[in-house]
């Protein structure tokens, strides 16, 4: 009768001790998801409210939350050109997922490597994350993942004026997104082969990705920092067309909408290339 007491504290111990870690990682996994949906409107509380999931992950051992705390801070990091700090964060994350052998985290951790080392033109360490990140989504099969790491295969390909390639790539990316029903991910994709179609001079097809980007996008306030870089397209585009007032207009737009979220790299972009434009 003693033993069979005991047992039974024990297991209702357990089963409050499995509640509450359920609660904790239930608590964890929204911080992170609302943390992750703020990178695009407003990164600095993107990333204090992933350090709130990071913290939390640390205090009940929490392996995914911790791999996914690191990734989205990066982003977050990023979406503010805070790149060496995007790049602590994206490597902290891939050493945990190495050590835990946590697959889908290993690979979003190389496709974040990667896109950061295109933002640096180191092209050559880009492309062997990609392959890393690839080989990975692949052998788990995970669509979401593998649009993200074909999504940054076209984006190395646009910048070294691989076009054909390039849109393949893009294609490819949006495909597994709308099958996804994935509206941000679309976004990525579409604004990704509107920048190929401009940069190889097709400005017709570069129109109408326009055209269906500010369909999907409306009024919708969660996508600021695509649309400060899809209408910065735009202003380059009408620049290139003579369309000069116009294009001013835009590029004040863009401006605006990249110092609302304090992107360093879209304000400074701005400002080089009305100074490449007019020789203020």
């Amino acid at each position: 009768m003693f033993f069979n007491l005991i047992f039974i504290i024990i297991i209702f111990f357990s089963s409050i001790i499995h509640s509450q870690q359920s609660d904790d990682t239930a608590k964890i996994d929204s911080l992170l998801e609302e943390g992750f949906d703020l990178r695009w409107i407003n990164p600095k509380e993107s990333i204090l409210m992933i350090s709130k999931a990071l913290e939390l992950s640390k205090e009940i051992d929490y392996p995914s939350g911790l791999c996914k705390s690191y990734s989205f801070m990066g982003v977050a990091y990023e979406n503010l050109s805070m790149y060496d700090k995007a790049l602590e964060s994206y490597l902290t994350g891939l050493r945990i997922s190495d050590s835990l052998n946590l697959s889908q985290d290993q690979g979003f951790a190389y496709n974040n490597i990667a896109n950061y080392y295109i933002h640096l033109n180191k092209m050559d360490l880009a492309y062997e994350n990609l392959i890393n990140a690839e080989k990975i989504g692949l052998k788990i099969n995970d669509p979401v993942l593998l649009g993200y790491i074909y999504r940054n295969f076209s984006y190395l390909y646009s910048i070294q004026k691989n076009f054909d390639l390039a849109i393949n790539y893009a294609k490819k990316s949006l495909e597994l997104r709308e099958n996804l029903n994935d509206e941000t991910g679309k976004i990525s994709s579409l604004r990704e082969l509107l920048v190929i179609h401009f940069n190889s001079g097709d400005y017709r097809n570069a129109e109408l990705i326009l055209n269906k980007l500010y369909k999907i996008i409306g009024s919708n306030q969660k996508y600021k920092l695509p649309l400060s870089r899809i209408k910065r397209t735009e202003a380059e585009m009408l620049m290139k067309q003579n369309n000069f007032s116009k294009a001013i207009s835009v590029f004040d737009e863009s401006l605006s909408l990249f110092k609302e979220i304090n992107n360093l790299e879209g304000i400074t972009s701005i400002y080089r290339k009305l100074l490449k434009n007019y020789d203020i």
